[in-house]
């Protein structure tokens, strides 16, 4: 249990990072949005590549930023029964749905893969003056994917504490 709990912490420190990284990048693309929109209609001098960076940075931002929030419980969520149900009950539609979601993040890391190999051994860039290298974007995609299932999991054993073991563990998601 000692190994799980250290396991745990780990995923939890991990999605931590990439949630600051997220901030981080939200301040960024604000502020680079605000700049491009000022050069574009008060300067009358707009960036070719403002577009591509912002469309880039929000690729990456979607990608870090997957796990943070599904550690926080902020994914939107039709909940129009589940807000309704116990503790337990919760717990136990999540372990319902774990094999769809797992299967999900799986085929979103190997397409991933793919994708971030592909655009990495064509040189493939970005499709205007500006070319921007596609590599490094791609290769959040997985990365990203790879952090949410690594949270679905810790979340499937926490639900299998709470059904079997009845007792009110903490889960990793808010389950309102």
């Amino acid at each position: 249990m000692k190994v799980w709990n250290k396991l745990g912490q780990a995923v939890d420190l991990a999605n931590e990072w990439m949630g600051r990284l997220a901030w981080a990048l939200i301040l960024f693309l604000m502020c680079f949005g605000v700049y491009d929109v000022i050069r574009r209609y008060i300067f009358n001098a707009p960036t070719v590549w403002g577009y591509v960076v912002l469309k880039m940075g929000l690729v990456a931002l979607a990608a870090i930023g997957g796990g943070y929030a599904l550690k926080r419980g902020s994914f939107v969520r039709v909940d129009i029964l589940y807000a309704r149900w116990s503790r337990r009950g919760k717990a136990i539609a999540d372990i319902a749905t774990f094999a769809f979601v797992a299967l999900f993040c799986v085929i979103g890391i190997w397409y991933g893969i793919d994708m971030a190999h592909f655009a990495i051994t064509t040189g493939q860039v970005t499709a205007n003056v500006e070319q921007f290298p596609m590599g490094p974007v791609k290769s959040l995609i997985p990365l990203g994917i790879f952090l949410v299932l690594l949270v679905v999991v810790k979340t499937f054993v926490s639900d299998i504490r709470v059904v079997f073991h009845r007792r009110e563990n903490k889960s990793l998601i808010s389950h309102k």
